[in-house]
């Protein structure tokens, strides 16, 4: 297929720069885990307390299944850390190209101060500093464009991906 992904760490800008796609290229959004938390009639965060990681990361697998029927191209948000699994890895590829908003830990870190993260527990520069460091290496490997999301604004990354992938 020939989808749009976009892959980050949390604040990174996946869903407004997913919906300025989309504006400009007419194409539906597949936000991943809205998509899990649709089905299972809870939002995400719901998801993760009271199933678990290994759960909620079989219901995104499952998802990405169920986007490799549709015959009609879209965006697909992935949430932080789908990437972590690599048996999505195969499925990402056949699914289309995927483009990682790669951000600094000092974003993360003012990202996850903005939105007061309940789940972070000690040290908040700290907790995400590890969460980047095992990350980033599952975003570089499903990667097949990297876009530094902290040198360009939400409105370059969004151009840039569209004249990428627009004619496809």
């Amino acid at each position: 297929m020939n989808h749009i992904i976009l892959t980050g760490f949390m604040g990174s800008g996946k869903g407004a720069v997913a919906k300025g796609i989309a504006e400009a290229l007419k194409l539906p959004i597949y936000d991943v885990d809205k998509m899990v938390g649709e089905k299972l009639k809870m939002s995400a965060a719901d998801v993760y307390s009271r199933f678990g990681d290994v759960y909620a990361r079989a219901e995104e697998t499952f998802i990405l299944g169920e986007l490799l029927q549709k015959k009609e191209r879209g965006v697909i948000v992935l949430g932080s850390a789908l990437p972590l699994m690599t048996i999505n890895d195969t499925i990402l590829k056949a699914l289309g190209k995927v483009y990682w908003l790669k951000i600094s830990k000092k974003t993360a870190v003012a990202a996850a101060q903005e939105n007061n993260l309940e789940w972070v527990k000690g040290d908040i520069a700290d907790v995400i500093g590890k969460m980047l460091k095992e990350r980033d290496a599952a975003y570089k490997r499903i990667s097949d464009v990297v876009m530094d999301a902290d040198a360009k604004t939400r409105e370059e990354i969004i151009w840039d991906i569209v004249l990428k992938a627009g004619d496809k």
